[in-house]
């Protein structure tokens, strides 16, 4: 079975009686444009879509189940800035290393990065290491100097 479009999410569907497969994906899966995977029940199917995946996409919605991306946790740096000041510090040497950043809530979230740590420790800058489910991909932004 190929995929060529998402048929909506799971948070906004009304599931009836039908069971959700998933399929789990990577961090780094979700921003492919074409893709195969596997259901945990077996099914196989290609993807092929212009848009990131994002956690609960529908891809089919068979007899018994609807099959439905899973984005697995990946391992972040979660960075609690104390106020503005802290942020835009932080932020300015975040981006001199071309390292993509996104924010949720409070947080500024980054993929694990020993320099950097090795800086917000430095700087009593307040951070975690985790495991999360991205709501959408860290992605790097192409330019040049």
């Amino acid at each position: 079975m190929v995929v060529n479009k998402i048929l909506g999410n799971l948070n906004n569907f009304d599931l009836k009686d039908k069971k959700v497969d998933f399929a789990n994906i990577s961090n780094d899966d979700r921003v492919k444009k074409v893709l195969r995977v596997k259901s945990n029940n077996g099914v196989e199917i290609g993807i092929n879509v212009e848009d990131e995946l994002k956690d609960g996409d529908i891809l089919a919605i068979l007899e018994d189940n609807i099959v439905t991306i899973k984005i697995l946790p990946t391992n972040v740096l979660e960075i609690s800035p104390k106020n503005l000041k802290e942020m835009g510090i932080i932020a300015h040497n975040i981006g001199n290393r071309h390292t993509p950043a996104i924010f949720e809530e409070d947080l500024m979230i980054i993929e694990p990065d020993s320099l950097i740590e090795e800086f917000l420790k430095n700087q009593n800058v307040k951070y975690k290491k985790t495991k999360r489910v991205l709501k959408t991909a860290l992605r790097h932004a192409s330019h040049s100097h």
